[in-house]
């Protein structure tokens, strides 16, 4: 039983921590997103004048 208990804590933890990675390269890649139309706003405005 003990063994058990254990196994799953370590699948439960694997899971967050792969979780927790999966949502900061999401964070990441919508920051980046962001960044770039934010530049794009940038340009379209000073060429408009």
């Amino acid at each position: 039983m003990r063994a058990e208990r254990e196994k799953r804590a370590a699948i439960a933890t694997s899971e967050g921590d792969r979780q927790s990675r999966i949502n900061r390269a999401e964070g990441l890649k919508k920051e980046a997103i962001e960044v770039s139309e934010g530049e794009k706003q940038k340009r379209i405005n000073e060429a408009e004048g």
